[in-house]
């Protein structure tokens, strides 16, 4: 964190000059929260048990052990050789949860950098939405940074080793700066590049010296900032505090507009994002005594659980779906060898997804995948059966995501006779109904 609090229209030598440039995302997702929100209704949240469950998982020693070590490496100023020495900390923790990592190495000037970038990457491959959780991991010079912002670091490993056990719809990247303490540099790059890439970037989450609290006030209280584009993620994360204030305990109250971290960098390229504050300034913050016993990790224990409640409920979170088991095919049981036959089914997603189905004919050929069909709508498929047989006609179904249903139960027809045949049965019975006395000498 960069203790630079000022208004961002103020213009002077030593304020923060905002030039925001054209959002290049797609603002449907954006859109659908602002007006869902603006209803002033409680955010009912989806899959409450699992949450509650990961909340469960980050637990205090989790982040205590987080900020433990990342404070034992020292102080952390940027180019420093600690600094990179957490930075490959933060790197292989990353790597050994099972999740894709990458550097990203910047230079400004004479300084010298790299940022870690972890994806877990969506189901859902029909958008290209991400999320992002990011925290400096860089110290102001002569601060050992366990509230700035070691206890921000630890909220997000925190909640990648967590989400990294499940599922969810769409990309979340769990990113780490440095530079960020000589005027968020190592956001700066990193937001550039994701403007230009035209990476559709939902929503940015910042935790930035969020482990400090004595009075009773403060340690069931923290600031949220935002910019005026981005009120809709303070009002998301303040809907899922009020509901699952059973297990994380805080009250969110709104610092408004007029303070800057790494969410700004992402705010300068026309992303929404936040940032959360300790609702009480340590006063050690940017000195020799911003130290692991100067600090409540009990506090920074439950601003990382509201950090991943929100991230969880944005990203949304997949657990496994069902697809019953389509209906027993419904067609005729019986037919003529060259002619076309029609069949029909249906199921259901539990999830509401569209279906794709797919035919086994039982004469060795299948279906291709039909669809997109709504969920419960009937599919209707056709078929040709070219030798005398019975056949086994069974039906399958998956969603965009990938999930499958089981083999419906078959429909048994028989194709006994081609069409030839049973015109010369027809002309023999015609034949005997005139001379029945045909009928004993065949």
């Amino acid at each position: 964190m960069l203790l630079t609090i000022l208004p961002y229209s103020v213009s002077s030598e030593n304020s923060i000059m905002i030039n925001i440039s054209e959002n290049p995302c797609n603002n449907n997702t954006i859109l659908k929260f602002r007006n869902y929100l603006s209803s002033n209704d409680l955010l009912e949240i989806s899959y409450q048990n699992d949450i509650v469950t990961m909340l469960q998982q980050l637990d205090l020693l989790m982040v205590y052990n987080y900020i433990e070590n990342l404070t034992s490496f020292g102080l952390r100023e940027t180019g420093s050789s600690a600094c990179n020495d957490v930075a490959n900390y933060i790197y292989y923790s990353l790597k050994n949860m099972g999740l894709d990592v990458d550097y990203q190495n910047w230079s400004d000037n004479d300084l010298h950098g790299s940022n870690i970038e972890a994806t877990l990457p969506g189901l859902d491959t029909s958008n290209d939405e991400i999320y992002i959780f990011c925290a400096h991991y860089n110290t102001y010079p002569s601060s050992p940074g366990a509230d700035d912002n070691a206890a921000g670091v630890a909220a997000v490993l925190s909640a990648a080793k967590i989400m990294s056990q499940y599922n969810f719809l769409q990309t979340v990247l769990f990113v780490l700066f440095s530079g960020e303490e000589q005027g968020w540099i190592g956001s700066s790059y990193y937001s550039e590049e994701c403007a230009s890439n035209n990476d559709n970037i939902i929503a940015v989450f910042d935790p930035d010296a969020t482990g400090y609290a004595v009075i009773e006030d403060g340690k069931n209280k923290v600031t949220v900032f935002d910019y005026e584009e981005s009120e809709w993620i303070t009002d998301f994360t303040v809907n899922v505090a009020e509901q699952l204030y059973e297990y994380i305990d805080l009250e969110i109250v709104r610092g408004g507009h007029q303070w800057h971290s790494a969410h700004t960098s992402f705010y300068q390229m026309g992303y929404d994002s936040i940032a959360y504050f300790e609702y009480e300034v340590n006063p050690y913050l940017h000195s020799s005594r911003d130290t692991f016993e100067n600090m409540n990790p009990e506090y920074a224990t439950k601003v990382s659980k509201l950090c991943l409640a929100t991230l969880v409920e944005l990203s949304e979170l997949y657990v496994n779906g069902s697809l019953e088991k389509p209906s027993t095919p419904n067609g005729p049981t019986s037919g003529k060898i060259g002619e076309k036959y029609s069949y029909s089914s249906s199921t259901t997603d539990t999830d509401g997804y569209d279906l794709f189905y797919m035919f086994d004919w039982g004469d060795g050929s299948k279906s291709p995948w039909i669809g997109p069909i709504e969920s419960g709508k009937e599919v209707v498929a056709e078929h040709i059966w070219n030798d005398k047989d019975s056949y086994d006609i069974r039906v399958k179904a998956k969603n965009k995501l990938g999930t499958l249903s089981d083999w419906s139960d078959p429909l048994i027809i028989t194709m006994p006779k081609n069409k030839s045949i049973n015109e010369y049965n027809v002309w023999i019975f015609r034949l005997i109904q005139r001379f029945p006395i045909l009928e004993f000498l065949i």
